[in-house]
C-alpha cells in the first residue's frame, strides 16, 4: 500500500510539474482577458461621461461667448443714467 501510495504522489508531481508552464500560460492568458473585459466595461461606462462633460462645458463656452457678443452691442434701447447736473468744465484748467 505505500508503495502504491508513493507511486500515485510521484506521478501527481510528475503531472503537476510538467502541466504547469502550460497551466501558468492558461492563467495568464485568462487574467489578461479578465482584466480586458474589466477595461472594456469601464470605458463603455466612462464614454457617456466624458460626453456629457464635454458637451456641458461647450455649451457653457458657447453661451457665454453669445454674452459676451450681446455685451458688446451699444446699448440702444435701456436708457442710460444720465448725470444730474450738466459738467461747466469738462475737462479741468479751461
Amino acid at each position: 500500500m505505500d508503495r502504491k501510495a508513493g507511486t500515485m504522489v510521484l506521478i501527481t508531481l510528475v503531472f503537476i510539474f510538467v502541466w504547469q508552464p502550460r497551466s501558468s500560460v492558461y492563467s495568464v492568458e485568462e487574467a489578461l482577458a479578465v482584466l480586458l473585459s474589466i477595461a472594456a466595461v469601464l470605458i463603455l461606462l466612462l464614454l457617456p461621461v466624458i460626453a456629457f462633460l464635454l458637451l456641458w462645458h461647450g455649451a457653457r463656452f458657447v453661451l457665454l461667448r453669445i454674452k459676451g457678443v450681446f455685451d458688446l452691442i451699444p446699448l440702444r434701447t435701456r436708457p442710460s443714467a444720465r448725470p444730474a447736473r450738466p459738467m461747466s468744465q469738462p475737462l479741468p484748467g479751461h
